[in-house]
């Protein structure tokens, strides 16, 4: 059932589900105030989902027994966790990225691999390039073929007795991505996101936000993807085009994990799905419009981000 939000009625949420970094949705409905949306009981459709441009898994690149072997500890490879736009961006990008850590995350290795690689590091100033290993870490930026591969590893102590040790065993851990980039078949081709009749129109002209310079493999992944970002009245904007595939796996983000807080679901009149969740001194919200996933953020608690989102997110709705 669809709801429309008053101040009042997104109070009431508030009171039930709570803006703190729990994030825990009401466990039954009352008659007289709306009440968070259901937690989602699927993924998305993989078909409708973009994929990496690299035409390799990550166990393709380094088995799970490598790694560990490189840190000298069993590790867990783990997977996609996406907290907000900018991540969603990452991923429908390109990038393939793998990430393993051992037990507690006290040594951790990540592979950021690209595909027009050439293209992806020439866009890119002041990334770390490959070395030695030294103070029990080590870095790897490489062109291979087609592909910018870029790897660290942070090895705890004392896996690594000395640095000659954890460089014979980063030299053979790097070999072997090298190899497996080497005879890969060429990229895939970018994932193209349906059609959309909402175009985030408030945003042409506005303000934009301030922005970084790509480091990394996946700074570029997300710079190339089509996203939209501006300023209106103080508040952050931005949209990726087709970006409703991320919806169900942001859903999925309810506990806190450092200045995120957690989403929670909620709905909201002339949207399809919507999430929020405090973030740092902020209020971070999500949402669903015909494909396009729209991120709206303000200053400030949830309560009052909430009590002001209505009304700004219909003018944006209103404007295309």
């Amino acid at each position: 059932m669809r709801l429309s939000f008053s101040v009042a009625a997104l109070a009431s949420i508030l009171l039930l589900a709570g803006c703190g970094a729990s994030g825990a949705a009401p466990s039954s409905p009352t008659s007289s105030a709306p009440t968070a949306a259901p937690s989602p009981s699927a993924t998305a459709d993989a078909s409708a989902t973009p994929l990496p441009t690299v035409p390799l898994e990550c166990a393709g690149l380094a088995a799970d027994g490598d790694v560990a072997a490189l840190v000298g500890e069993s590790v867990t490879r783990r997977g996609r966790e996406l907290r907000g736009l900018a991540q969603a961006a990452m991923y429908q990008g390109g990038v393939l990225l793998c990430d393993w850590r051992t037990a507690g995350g006290a040594g951790s290795v990540q592979l950021q691999v690209l595909s027009d690689g050439a293209a992806g590091r020439g866009a890119v100033t002041g990334a770390p390039a490959s070395a030695p290993c030294s103070d029990l870490s080590c870095q790897m930026d490489e062109l291979v073929g087609d592909y910018w591969v870029t790897a660290s590893v942070y090895v705890p102590a004392p896996a690594a007795s000395t640095a000659e040790q954890l460089n014979e065993r980063w030299g053979a851990f790097t070999a072997e991505v090298r190899s497996a980039l080497a005879v890969a078949d060429p990229a895939v081709p970018p994932w193209v996101p349906p059609a959309s009749g909402f175009e985030l129109s408030a945003c042409q002209g506005a303000e934009q936000p301030a922005s970084w310079p790509p480091v990394f493999a996946y700074d570029v992944s997300r710079d190339r993807a089509p996203l939209t970002r501006c300023i209106l009245d103080g508040w952050t904007v931005g949209m990726l085009d087709g970006g409703a595939w991320a919806m169900p796996e942001l859903q999925l983000q309810t506990e806190p994990v450092g200045h995120f807080g957690g989403f929670t679901p909620f709905a909201l009149e002339g949207v399809e799905t919507a999430v929020f969740a405090p973030v740092d001194e902020g209020c971070l919200i999500d949402l669903t419009i015909d494909h396009q996933l729209v991120e709206v953020s303000g200053p400030g608690r949830c309560d009052d981000v909430l009590a002001a989102a209505p009304a700004r997110i219909a003018a944006i709705i209103a404007a295309g």
